[in-house]
């Protein structure tokens, strides 16, 4: 090895750290094997600058046939189209969870959405009408008040659906009135493209101000001959409505003879003049076709003229009404007329003050499968036992929310009335809970009551009233509880920290629960008190149990521990403070 090359090789290992004087001959060698390293450099990093471009090809290759090859590729085009109107049908959709902070797409109609995914869902969505037939408009933000949709372009979502029906629905809050109608500047353009398209409305909903309203009914050419569903206003956030206002909408929804599903939210503003007949608070005229009503008419005192609207429509299938006061007291001594709706399947009525409740007087309900009433008084009980003895009816849902709707054995006496009954939820009504799980716990020695029973809720103030009896120290949240571990929650009652008559009083709700959850086979004979051998099969609460215990998480763990093992087969268990 020359001297040159022993020495190079000395300082590039590292062995020597510097060097002292380079001669001429050194220096020249030195740098000719630096521009030999720095070519190799070069070629290298070429190299490496060519393999990062055919990677970056091959991944641009590969991230394309990924995407031919994904799931949804395989999806026909006319699958695609009926997924899509699912979504559209099931009505109008946000992604944010509160409004006030929603992005300018949460507004955007469902087909607008969709057409922004990909070049493939946006020749879907233009290529079928029907995504384009149901139009939702949301304008609920006042910083997106400058970006609602120009006029013209909403005019071309809806020349989209071609001929077919249209679902139309608009909100405006109620608070933007400074956008929307400062200075009688009305957004006329967007009452103008209603009118263009109104004979065409199959469905309507208008949540806006009341302005917006009135233009647009008092608009010449607007009118709705092919019109089904009508909403005005929301429930408990009424519209609020003038005597001419009302009028008004009454012209037009006259000729409307198509009308069968109505949603009606109104309040009466205070120079609203007394009402004597349904027509005055109620402008609709083809009762005789309405099958489903939703009805909130605040202000309006006379309930009679509220079970009137109700009784004047045969084919009734839903109805909900709000805000039912009692009954003008000359009217409360008189039996109410006898009628019958024999379609009306689904009813939900609010009470404001106990004589509310006489509003069911009279009524023949034998197709009824859903009832819910709020604000129950204490003699609810009567009037749904006189309900039943009228008509009897296949309940399969009943949801009672009051303070106190009456003894527990009165309950109990009305549920053995309804064997269908699938569903029973109880919010704030005051039953003792552990009476009433006693005598629907199913056993061989009795008949059960509603043996098709597949859910119970108790909620509210109607949940646990073993609190309020025991000790002060058994109903105290003790924050250590949370350390301790699941496993032999159940072993004691040491264990859990109740006391006897606890234990006995959630054993009760536990026992029902097991016994409803296993019930005894159907085919166990059971004899009847002399009167032959019969079979009382009883369904499996598949859908489980609901209840809310107040401030005492041993009896919740208690509870758990009983049912721990139905909880695992799968039966629902809620049970939460």
């Amino acid at each position: 090895m020359s001297d040159f090359a022993h020495l190079l090789d000395e300082y590039l290992s590292g062995r020597q750290t510097e060097l002292g004087y380079i001669s001429s001959a050194v220096h020249a060698s030195f740098q000719s094997r630096l521009e030999e390293e720095e070519a190799r450099i070069a070629e290298l990093s070429s190299q490496v600058w060519q393999l990062q471009v055919e990677i970056k090809r091959r991944q641009h290759v590969a991230a394309k046939l990924k995407n031919v090859l994904a799931p949804i590729k395989r999806v026909p085009q006319e699958i695609m189209a009926e997924i899509f109107l699912r979504y559209i049908e099931s009505g109008p959709h946000c992604f944010s969870s509160n409004m006030r902070n929603a992005r300018l797409y949460d507004m955007s109609p469902s087909a607008v959405f969709l057409s922004q995914i990909c070049s493939r869902w946006r020749g879907i969505v233009h290529g079928d009408p029907r995504l384009w037939s149901r139009l939702h408009l949301r304008f609920d933000i006042a910083s997106y008040l400058q970006k609602v949709p120009p006029k013209k372009v909403i005019v071309s979502w809806l020349q989209r659906s071609g001929s077919l029906p249209i679902h139309f629905s608009i909100r405006i809050s109620r608070d933007q009135g400074p956008y929307w109608y400062s200075d009688g500047a009305l957004k006329d353009s967007y009452l103008d493209f209603l009118v263009r398209f109104s004979g065409r409305l199959q469905s309507l909903e208008l949540d806006t101000h009341k302005r917006f309203i009135q233009k647009l009914f008092q608009k010449a050419r607007f009118s709705l001959p092919a019109l089904e569903e009508i909403i005005i206003g929301k429930l408990n956030i009424p519209f609020s409505i003038d005597p001419t206002t009302m009028r008004t909408i009454g012209s037009v929804l006259r000729k409307s003879t198509k009308i069968a599903k109505i949603q009606f939210f109104v309040r009466l503003e205070h120079q609203f003049p007394v009402p004597t007949s349904a027509l005055e608070v109620f402008p609709f005229t083809q009762s005789h076709q309405i099958t489903t009503l939703r009805l909130e008419i605040s202000g309006l005192n006379d309930s009679l003229i509220l079970r009137n609207i109700m009784c004047s429509c045969p084919q009734l299938e839903t109805c909900e009404i709000a805000h039912i006061h009692g009954l003008p007291e000359v009217v409360g001594q008189l039996l109410l007329p006898s009628t019958e709706l024999s379609h009306l399947r689904r009813l939900s009525l609010q009470f404001i003050n106990d004589s509310s409740v006489q509003f069911l007087s009279g009524l023949h309900l034998p197709a009824l499968e859903e009832l819910r009433l709020d604000s129950c008084p204490d003699t609810v009980l009567d009037h749904l036992t006189a309900l039943h003895e009228r008509a009897s009816f296949p309940l399969r849902k009943l949801d009672l929310i009051a303070d106190s709707i009456g003894d527990t054995l009165d309950l109990v006496s009305f549920l053995k009335r309804i064997p269908t009954l699938e569903i029973l939820i109880l919010n704030e009504s005051g039953v003792n809970v552990p009476q009433l799980c006693q005598h629907l716990q199913a056993t061989a020695d009795r008949k059960v009551p509603v043996p098709n029973l597949k859910k119970l809720s108790f909620l509210g103030g109607s949940c646990i009233p073993w609190v309020l009896v025991g000790s002060e120290d058994d109903n105290k949240v003790d924050s250590d509880d949370d350390d301790e571990d699941d496993e032999g929650i159940g072993e004691g009652k040491e264990k859990v920290g109740l006391n006897t008559e606890h234990e006995e009083e959630v054993k009760l709700v536990s026992d029902m629960a097991l016994s409803r959850w296993r019930p005894y086979p159907r085919d166990q004979d059971v004899d009847d008190e002399g009167n032959g051998l019969i079979k009382w099969p009883v369904a499996k609460m598949t859908m489980g149990m609901e209840l809310v215990v107040y401030n005492n998480k041993r009896v919740i763990r208690f509870l758990q521990s009983k049912l721990e093992e139905c909880v695992k087969e799968g039966m629902p268990l809620d049970v939460y403070m």
